[in-house]
């Protein structure tokens, strides 16, 4: 009878005794305790629905737009990008270099914005994958553009301008922001000596083939071999990073993401972000920021040598330090904001990362990248700009080495800044030897 066979499934061994397995029971039973079933049902469909409303949704589409406009001062910089179309008709090529400069940054930082956006809705591994791939998406299109113009000496002089940008002006203006509130701020020592450890493999791929371009008898086909060489090993290790940071020592790098020179975790508390932007208007938005940074980047890369010669500077000047600036501006405001709240490992994390990101990702696979172009692209950077390199990681190295720091270091950083750029003023990118 139904009423018995009811009451030896309670009795049995399977009758659970937590009200949690009771639910689970009944819900997987629900057809043998037919009385019993729709109020259960009903129970486990509210819960689903509290636990879908509980989900952060995106907003309105209308809002976002305007989260997404008003969210940085950069963004006023948007109104330059109709005047590029302007000053093609009407001005000088100057005058259109400096408008797709400045069109750019506004740009490149609403890219970061988006793809961020989109990575709060995948997990650790997508995050990743999103950030590597649209995370310099403006200087590998500036280098990509003007491997296409056959302006090999600008991609070097851009992408290495971008690392030193990132190692000593922002990282050196993150320290002078941060000191300004505490005598001392301290950082993640573990994950610093990994950033400081890739930053020394970046630089022995990139010395060796200078090295090698230096010596009598080189040929250029052996250079372009050894660079590729190199090239390959190098996105190697930096793939080797990205698992070794997500996956086998991840907890090198758990407090580089938390509040570590606050007294209490009130700046860390509330930190859940939550998607702004709704899945169709992202995809949109990335699509057509792309398409617009691709245009101003040709634009930018076209009008640089006449630009050059109507400003009477050089263009590995142009090229080190001002072209790095557009898709660095963007990293420097996040940094400087970050060491402002107290969040030094988050702020180190922008500055070094980007740094190594370039120079152990990016700059080889535009190598690679000119190679199946047929083009010449190579990772002799020649004398003068290995060494740069190569002092200013052994002092950002030093500087990190105990995991702490003071205003003193970070001004040192700003200074050596300046020492190496204002170099680039009066020699040109192959007199840099």
């Amino acid at each position: 009878m139904p009423g018995s066979q009811h009451k030896r499934m309670i009795s049995s061994p399977l009758d659970p005794t937590s009200p949690q397995r009771v639910f689970s029971y009944s819900s997987a039973h629900a057809h043998l305790l037919a009385p019993a079933a729709p109020a259960l049902i009903t129970l486990d469909v509210e819960s689903l629905r509290k636990t879908r409303e509980n989900q952060p949704q995106a907003l309105p589409w209308a809002t976002s737009m305007k989260h997404l406009l008003t969210d940085s001062s950069l963004n006023v910089l948007l109104v330059f990008i109709p005047l590029v179309l302007l000053s093609q008709m009407f001005f000088s090529d100057a005058m259109t270099f400096t408008f797709a400069f400045l069109g750019l940054v506004p740009l490149a930082a609403g890219l970061g914005t988006i793809t961020e956006d989109i990575s709060l809705r995948t997990g650790q591994a997508g995050s990743a994958l999103i950030n590597l791939t649209f995370g310099n998406f403006t200087e590998m299109v500036i280098s990509i553009v003007a491997l296409m113009h056959g302006m090999n000496d600008l991609v070097k002089m851009s992408l290495m301008g971008s690392v030193l940008s990132n190692m000593l002006l922002t990282f050196g203006g993150a320290i002078l922001v941060g000191s300004s509130k505490r005598h001392e701020v301290k950082f993640n020592a573990n994950a610093l000596g990994t950033y400081c450890v890739l930053l020394t493999m970046s630089t022995l791929g990139l010395i060796i083939p200078s090295c090698y371009g230096s010596m009598e008898g080189k040929t250029e086909v052996r250079l372009l071999e050894l660079s590729r060489f190199m090239a390959f090993c190098m996105v190697f290790c930096y793939m080797a990073f990205l698992y070794f940071q997500l996956r086998s020592h991840a907890d090198f790098f758990e407090d580089a993401d938390d509040c570590t020179n606050g007294e209490s975790g009130e700046d860390a508390e509330g930190s859940d972000e939550v998607p702004q932007l709704p899945v169709p208007l992202a995809v949109a938005l990335l699509g057509i920021f792309m398409v617009l940074i691709s245009w101003l980047s040709d634009q930018l890369v076209a009008t640089l040598q006449p630009t050059a010669v109507q400003l009477g500077c050089s263009e590995a000047f142009i090229g080190f330090i001002l072209v790095p600036l557009i898709g660095n501006a963007a990293e420097m405001a996040t940094a400087l904001l970050m060491a402002h709240h107290d969040k030094m490992g988050i702020a180190c994390g922008v500055a070094v990362g980007s740094s190594i990101q370039v120079s152990l990702f990016v700059y080889p696979v535009m190598v690679l990248a000119s190679w199946m172009l047929n083009g010449t692209l190579d990772l002799n950077l020649r004398m003068y700009t290995t060494v740069a390199v190569f002092l200013s990681v052994i002092v950002v190295t030093v500087i990190v080495q105990d995991g702490k720091t003071n205003w003193l270091e970070g001004l040192f950083l700003l200074v050596a800044y300046i020492m190496v750029g204002v170099t680039y003023m009066f020699v040109s990118p192959k007199d840099a030897r």
